[in-house]
């Protein structure tokens, strides 16, 4: 998830600058949709909404805007309708191919990888809520997605 969004991807720590105590918060317990948007946000990349409660023609809308190099997307959704383990879950879109109707799902998550899953089982897994905040799962869209700007970001943290 880090390489879309322009963030090294060498450690996950990156994202939270220097937080240790958040991101040893997010280890433990997991990460909201609205907290990671506004981690996202802060590394001023683009314009970043978190899109909820869509309609599956207005979900499959943004799947079909992943495709422009200009906008990135972060899908928040449940593993159990895909992978059978009920478990919440963030992970890149790479792509949709809309002749087979199947979202290239970019997971780095050792054991599962970068999968093909039809659209209408993907949706099914975004339609479920956040054991957390009890709010539907959704999507980021980082719209204008600015290379140049990874200079201004701030620093990535040194890790020991």
């Amino acid at each position: 998830m880090l390489a879309s969004i322009g963030a090294p991807i060498t450690d996950e720590r990156t994202l939270f600058d220097g937080d240790h105590w958040g991101w040893l918060r997010m280890r433990m317990q997991g990460m909201t949709l609205d907290a990671l948007a506004a981690r996202i946000a802060q590394r001023r990349i683009g314009e970043v909404t978190v899109l909820r409660d869509l309609a599956y023609e207005a979900f499959l809308n943004q799947i079909r805007a992943a495709d422009n190099p200009a906008n990135r997307l972060i899908i928040n959704f449940d593993r159990a309708p895909i992978f059978g383990v009920a478990i919440g879950h963030f992970s890149p879109i790479g792509g949709y191919d809309a002749a087979r109707d199947l979202v290239l799902l970019l997971d780095v998550t050792p054991g599962y990888g970068p999968s093909l899953i039809p659209s209408k089982l993907l949706y099914t897994a975004v339609q479920t809520p956040d054991s957390t905040t009890g709010r539907m799962r959704g999507l980021i869209r980082i719209s204008g997605f600015r290379t140049a700007d990874r200079a201004t970001a701030p620093p990535s943290p040194q890790t020991p």
